[in-house]
Formats: C-alpha cells, sequence, structure tokens
C-alpha cells in the first residue's frame, strides 16, 4: 500500500504487483489447506474404513471358526447315527431273506419285495450319509497303488447290471488291460455312483463302460443313453442333495449326494472329472487317471508322467 501512496506510476505498478502476488500466494495458501484438510479427512476415512474391515474379517474368522466346528459336529452325529441305524436294518435285512424261503402266497410274496426294496433304499441312504460324513471329516485319505482296471469293472458288472437289466436296459463292459494308479477303494466308489446314476435316469438303451488312452490319461468313461442333462444343469448336479427334475426320478430313491460324493472324492484323489451331456440325449462321464504302462521283464512298474502341455490342456477338468 505504501507504493500506491506514493504517487508515482512506477511504484503503483510495482505496488499492484506485489498486492497481486501478495493475494495469489494467499489464495495458493488457501487452496493447499482445503487440500491438506482433505487429504487428512480421507485419511482418517480409510483409517476407520480399514479398522471396520479389520473388525468385520476377525468376526469372519471367528463365524467360519464356528460353522467348522458346527460342520465337525453334525458330520460326526450324521455318521455315528448313520452307522448305528444299519445295524438294525442289516438284521431286518437277514430277517426278510429267511421269510423269503417259507412259503407265502402271491399277496405276501409281493408284500415281501417291497419290503426288502424299502429296507435296501434306507441301507443305500445311510450309506451315501457315511461316506459323505466320512469324507467332510477327513477320515477317507488315499492310498495310492498300481492295480489292474478289469478285475473292479467286473466286479462292478456283477453287482449293477441286474439292476440294469431289470429295467430292461442292456450294461455292457470293454475288456481291459490297462494298469491305473489310485485308491482302489475310493474309485470304486466313484464308479459306483456314476454308474448307479446312469441306471436311473436311462429308460432305454443301456450303460457302457470303457477304458481307453487318450490325452496323456488313462480314461474311464461311463456311457449312457439316458435323458441327459441341459447345459445350465451340468453345474448344478454336483451340489448337494441336488436331483434332476425329471419324470424317470422316483421321488424315494436316493438323497441327491451320489454326484456330489463323486466330485469330492475326484478332488481328493486328484483325478480330473469331466461331464459330456445332451439333453435328451444321454451322458457321458469321464474319470481320468494317471497313465500307467504294464510291468516290465524286471519286475518294475513305469507310471507314465504327463508332460506334453497340449495334452494337460486338452483335458481340463469341469468346475465342479
Amino acid at each position: 500500500m505504501w507504493f500506491l501512496r506514493i504517487g508515482d506510476d512506477l511504484h503503483r505498478i510495482l505496488g499492484i504487483t506485489v498486492l497481486l502476488y501478495g493475494l495469489g500466494l494467499c489464495r495458493l495458501a488457501r487452496s493447499g489447506c482445503q487440500h491438506l484438510v482433505k487429504q487428512l479427512k480421507r485419511q482418517l476415512l480409510l483409517d476407520e474404513t480399514a479398522k471396520r474391515a479389520r473388525r468385520d474379517l476377525q468376526q469372519l474368522r471367528i463365524a467360519l471358526q464356528r460353522a467348522r466346528q458346527s460342520n465337525t459336529a453334525r458330520c460326526q452325529l450324521l455318521a455315528g447315527a448313520s452307522h448305528d441305524l444299519r445295524q438294525p436294518l442289516q438284521a431286518q435285512g437277514f430277517f426278510l431273506a429267511a421269510l423269503a424261503g417259507s412259503p407265502l402266497d402271491p399277496q405276501q410274496r409281493q408284500l415281501l419285495v417291497r419290503a426288502r426294496t424299502a429296507v435296501k433304499t434306507t441301507t443305500d441312504m445311510l450309506n451315501t450319509l457315511l461316506d459323505l460324513s466320512r469324507i467332510e471329516l477327513g477320515a477317507l485319505q488315499p492310498t495310492l497303488q498300481v492295480f489292474a482296471l478289469q478285475p473292479l469293472l467286473d466286479k462292478l458288472e456283477m453287482e449293477l447290471a441286474p439292476l440294469a437289466n431289470g429295467k430292461g436296459l442292456s450294461y455292457r463292459t470293454l475288456d481291459t488291460e490297462l494298469l491305473s494308479l489310485s485308491d482302489p477303494t475310493l474309485l470304486e466308489l466313484i464308479l459306483r455312483n456314476l454308474i448307479g446314476n446312469a441306471i436311473r435316469y436311462t429308460l432305454r438303451g443301456g450303460v457302457l463302460i470303457a477304458c481307453q488312452r487318450r490325452h496323456g490319461y488313462l480314461q474311464i468313461e461311463v456311457v449312457d443313453t439316458g435323458v441327459g442333462i441341459a447345459l445350465q444343469h451340468q453345474q448344478e448336479i454336483f451340489r448337494d442333495f441336488h436331483q434332476l427334475d425329471h419324470p424317470t426320478r422316483n421321488n424315494h430313491e436316493g438323497l441327491g449326494l451320489g454326484l456330489a460324493i463323486v466330485a469330492r472324492l475326484a478332488r481328493l484323489l486328484g483325478h480330473p472329472l469331466t461331464l459330456a451331456s445332451r439333453e435328451g440325449h444321454g451322458s457321458t462321464f469321464r474319470v481320468h487317471l494317471p497313465l500307467v504302462r504294464p510291468v516290465r521283464a524286471d519286475g518294475e512298474t513305469v507310471i507314465v508322467p504327463n508332460t506334453s502341455k497340449t495334452e494337460r490342456e486338452s483335458c481340463v477338468p469341469a468346475p465342479f
């Protein structure tokens, strides 16, 4: 202001310049303060959000731990109950088998058949629940070994072919000399569930079980000519208690856990599981195992590693 009072033009210009510069500095300082305040508010908000996130994460961890404990307790209860209930059901089966050898009139014979069917269905359901609970509890741990597939396939055919034939379906197993690297008991459970489902949802035609070398894997196929599965349902069928909504399904047959067990066991064994199906045209389930060469003269069994990237990518497991 002193420059402006002097009266000289040069001093006035200089005074105005200094005044404008001062105003600019004030505005800049004000803007800087506002920016700093915003930064502080943002930092406080971030800190509060981080605290809330940590608190929520801790609550989620606690909830997850409680859920796991609850699930473990549920599975233990389920396993114990299923095991205990199997004993009286087995006794009922023995009594009914003894009764079948007695002289019965046609009506009594029909009632006996229905009773035996009901006992078998209940036993199968309990076995399914027991299998699922054992998987959830980690009681099933795979013991991998090399073994011939044909005896296992023959055993399954002996047990399951009568069920297919009873529905007027064909049951065929293609002979194989291939060796498998897997857990025989768990692999049998996988195939039994897949074949049982194939028979259950097939009205005409039949079921085929085949083994082949393909894409660097030993591939076991369960093929049926059944109702097929629409694309939008091909992931849902592997969920717990999921059953196809189709007229072929018997509401009193099964719990909808068979394929859920298959998916869990396949993951446990490290065997990719794939599905090819079209509604109304049947389904093909494939279980992919490591290739094993025949035993050589020196008695050594050689496992063929699947090292080809092309072969690995050609067998991408479905996201079950």
